[in-house]
């Protein structure tokens, strides 16, 4: 009995948060992420209708273009996805190209080498990540507690085209409660 009040006075008292941030790493490890939609974009251009909300929508048959020529065209083309909330962050996954079909996905341009920024109550996380030439889903793992928005910029790409520079088919995070 008395070492049931004595664990009852340690969670009430001031080391209730170091027990609590404890419980939370538990939970981590063992609770499946969760798939979190972004709930705005926006993007440094557009090539055609290929808007960013493409690479949000769901949909590996419809992509984010980033435009090669133009006034809007940036030398690093970037798009964005913020959240209504801050998020715990664990991963993401990418679908490069503007297909999943091997055929389309090879004929049309697709990023190599992406930058993902994540946005952050305070100091931003960066990091860059080399992709797979494949139309499939590639997962990185990426861990950041208070994520708002996620920026992924084109370093490198393949195929370029005259009005394309590159396209995402699909960009999707997940996080834990």
């Amino acid at each position: 009995m008395l070492a049931l009040i004595a664990g009852g006075g340690v969670l009430a008292g001031p080391q209730r948060g170091l027990v609590m941030s404890g419980v939370h790493k538990v939970q981590d490890q063992f609770a499946e992420p969760l798939q979190v939609r972004p709930t705005a974009s926006k993007a440094s251009g557009v090539a055609g209708k290929q808007g960013a909300q493409l690479a949000f929508d769901g949909a590996k048959n419809t992509y984010w273009g980033a435009p090669r020529t133009g006034k809007t065209a940036k030398p690093v083309p970037w798009v964005t996805a913020g959240f209504r909330s801050p998020i715990k962050l664990t991963a993401f996954t990418i679908y490069a190209g503007v297909a999943p079909e091997t055929p389309k996905f090879v004929a049309g341009p697709r990023p190599a080498e992406i930058e993902v920024t994540v946005i952050t109550g305070g100091e931003p996380v960066i990091q860059r990540f080399t992709l797979k030439d494949v139309p499939t889903k590639q997962e990185f793992k990426l861990k950041v507690d208070d994520a708002r928005a996620v920026q992924v910029a084109i370093v490198r790409t393949i195929a370029p085209t005259r009005s394309t520079l590159t396209a995402i088919a699909e960009l999707e995070f997940f996080a834990r409660r």
